[in-house]
């Protein structure tokens, strides 16, 4: 039996109530949540009919969105440039729920690895994405370590796909690490035509270890990146 697994989460009053977590802790952010509207431009009322203006930035962070290699390369291929096929075909989810810290790191899924083939989206699983809708959601999210996104890049993958906001260590300012700023992972994955999904859900909701991926965007010429309805499918292979 063919089922299909939701893995975006809707878009409505978890933007406002977001935008309380950013407001005073960082305005830059908070323009992202603010630039969401969905306003009338016709009416069953007035005109018998229903048409909407939906205003939304690129990158999502309240919903799953795709990072196109241009998000951070300015060489990089925008949306449109990119393959069709990259953005549906075979997964395979990766259990991360065992690291020791914020870090997805290469020893916590080491035992997976051979899981993993070429042109497979990788999907990390932590179960982070339980905690949205709250401030902890953005506050010591995961993150991905540079050694497994390298082995990421060498397996090949097409895609890696995250249950948590970002795949970047958000910390690193805090240490005063050189080049904190930098999204080092992004650089690392996008430069090497890997893209990311970005604050999916429901990861824990499918059964199977290799299902099917959709991550269809719309074909905007030269959008850095959009929103995604990702829908895992279970049950197409063979038994």
């Amino acid at each position: 039996m063919v089922r299909a697994i939701d893995l975006s989460f809707p878009i409505g009053g978890n933007v406002s109530s977001m935008l309380e977590t950013f407001t005073h802790k960082d305005s830059d952010y908070s323009k992202v949540f603010t630039s969401f509207s969905i306003d009338p431009l016709f009416t069953h009322a007035v005109n018998n009919f229903s048409m909407q203006k939906i205003t939304l930035p690129s990158h999502t962070p309240y919903t799953a969105h795709l990072d196109a290699p241009y998000h951070e390369l300015q060489n990089g291929k925008t949306v449109d440039q990119m393959p069709v096929d990259k953005f549906l075909g075979d997964a395979v989810v990766l259990d991360a729920r065992s690291r020791s810290g914020r870090g997805v790191t290469l020893e916590c899924v080491r035992k997976q690895l051979d899981e993993i083939q070429e042109n497979d989206a990788v999907l990390l699983r932590t179960d982070w994405d339980k905690k949205y809708d709250s401030p902890e959601y953005f506050e010591g999210s995961p993150f991905i370590s540079m050694e497994l996104a390298q082995v990421l890049v060498d397996k090949k993958a097409r895609c890696v796909g995250i249950d948590f906001p970002i795949p970047e260590d958000t910390e690193r300012r805090k240490r005063n690490e050189p080049d904190a700023e930098k999204p080092v992972i992004h650089y690392l994955l996008l430069g090497n035509g890997v893209y990311i999904i970005e604050s999916m859900a429901n990861l824990h909701k499918i059964s199977e270890k290799r299902p099917f991926l959709i991550t269809l965007p719309l074909n905007i010429v030269g959008a850095d990146g959009f929103p995604v309805r990702a829908v895992a499918v279970e049950g197409l292979k063979a038994k």
